[in-house]
């Protein structure tokens, strides 16, 4: 039997989770009003909020559904559109500040959005004689876009929305609490505390309170985003630099494990925890490889930070885009491959994530031990003591190429707007594993094409490629699905 693919139904969903992260555009009014900013300033994120809400008042409200679609209920395929949309549409609203208070062209401006909430960190502002306000803001569309839009909005939603532990799936996360309620608090408590921690530790070595805040946000939800000229210069800083790697590698652990560790009161778990071990090991094989040859023009905590921000996300750097290509060819081999990993899963990182890579090279030798038993031999496929079956690897490699397909699908409208391979492949790369260190190709005067397509880079990225698959599939075929 087949069932029409529910469009109405997919946009009231949408529109309920909207209307309740719209409230989030309220923050930037208190901020305006906190830095006594001038009142057109602040009028502005008032009526943005004002637009925002309503459109997702009307859209729950006037959006009709059909019994016949409330009785077949929400399928796995209508969960990834539905966080597609508010995705999309979330970052239209959000974008609107930086749109009308710094004079920025409408693509730029979701672009800046886009590379904000999908924590990457590329951007298209180069000065801070900006409202320190939508400054703010910037970091905080960051630090949500680092758990979540779905889940800023789950306290308002859950209990309302009968589907919310699909629609919570869909955008990728795994519950740490049988409770999807618990597991929401539980996931916001964690965050709200390693945020905290990281602003201890900044203001700890000379940030003021507002870099402390901003940058503390910006590195626990591995973006990178600057928030001023002194806290950029702050980035020399070898204490500086040293908080920034631990808070971005808290910030690319698993929230499981973060939540396994408060449970216990035990740093066993971080032991534990094969992603996190293997986070480390890389970060430091990477850096004794890349500090042995640039030791002479470079010191070790900024090798180490800009090594680490590569492979959590993190974005943080105080080399210059012309600095990051002079370093030479093998760092930048080093650079792409860390990016292309990632951090953990169910973390802030992007990439393919570490549990996926490490299952890859194990699926490799589990087809080498196949070849060389006798055929009648059988041996059971482990990883973190559950089986992993043949369809599950299938489903890793799937992701890998797709994943490679849209990094090579950028590469080229980056190389046919007259880009180099090197810092194309570099860029998109760093654009689609949400890591935001640019070889400078970056700017307000990038062709629009390559704009789109980074844009579209950095989604999928964040959204793990599968929920934009879906949609493209749906919107492609218009028919009917089981």
């Amino acid at each position: 039997m087949y069932t029409k693919w529910n469009f109405s139904f997919v946009l009231k969903i949408a529109s309920q989770i909207l209307l309740y992260s719209s409230f989030s555009l309220l923050l930037p009014v208190i901020f305006s009003v906190l830095f006594n900013e001038a009142l057109s300033i602040t009028l502005t994120y008032v009526l943005i909020f004002l637009v925002c809400f309503v459109f997702s008042l009307i859209g729950s409200k006037l959006i009709k559904v059909k019994p016949y679609q409330k009785y077949l209920g929400l399928k796995t395929i209508h969960s990834l559109l539905v966080v597609c949309f508010v995705w999309l549409i979330y970052a239209v609203f959000s974008s609107l500040p930086f749109l009308f208070l710094n004079n920025m062209s409408f693509i730029d401006a979701y672009f800046e959005t886009m590379s904000s909430l999908t924590t990457t960190g590329l951007t298209m502002i180069h000065t801070y004689s900006i409202p320190q306000s939508l400054i703010l803001w910037r970091s905080l569309l960051s630090w949500f876009g680092g758990v979540g839009i779905i889940l800023l909005a789950f306290f308002g939603i859950t209990g309302r929305l009968v589907y919310s532990n699909k629609v919570f799936s869909a955008e990728g996360h795994d519950r740490i609490r049988p409770s999807i309620k618990k597991t929401v608090f539980n996931i916001w408590v964690i965050y709200l505390f390693l945020t905290f921690i990281g602003f201890i530790l900044l203001s700890a070595f000379g940030m003021s309170v507002f870099d402390a805040v901003t940058y503390s946000m910006s590195a626990i939800s591995t973006t990178g985003n600057g928030a001023s000229l002194a806290g950029d210069l702050l980035l020399h800083n070898p204490y500086i630099q040293l908080s920034l790697v631990l808070i971005m590698l808290l910030g690319a652990t698993s929230f499981i494990t973060h939540y396994l560790f408060f449970k216990k009161k035990s740093f066993v778990e971080y032991v534990k925890d094969n992603q996190m071990f293997f986070m480390l090991m890389v970060v430091m094989l990477s850096f004794i490889f890349v500090f042995i040859k640039i030791s002479n023009t470079y010191t070790w905590p900024e090798v180490l930070m800009n090594l680490t921000s590569l492979i959590t996300g993190g974005g943080f750097t105080n080399w210059s885009s012309s600095q990051l290509l002079s370093i030479g060819p093998f760092f930048i081999l080093i650079g792409t491959l860390i990016m292309f990993i990632g951090g953990s899963t169910n973390s802030t990182s992007g990439g393919i994530k570490i549990d996926r890579f490490i299952l890859f090279i194990k699926s490799i030798f589990w087809k080498i031990k196949s070849i060389v038993l006798p055929d009648i031999a059988n041996f059971s496929q482990k990883y973190k003591s559950s089986l992993i079956s043949n369809r599950d690897v299938r489903n890793i490699y799937f992701f890998i190429l797709i994943y490679l397909l849209f990094i090579i699908i950028g590469t080229t409208v980056l190389c046919y707007n007259n880009f180099g391979v090197v810092e194309s492949f570099f860029e998109v790369t760093a654009a689609q594993s949400n890591v935001g260190i640019s070889t400078g190709i970056t700017n307000v005067n990038l062709p629009l094409t390559a704009k789109i397509m980074l844009i579209l880079n950095m989604w999928v990225g964040r959204l793990e490629i599968i929920p934009i698959l879906g949609m493209l599939g749906m919107l492609i075929q218009k028919r009917k699905i089981r």
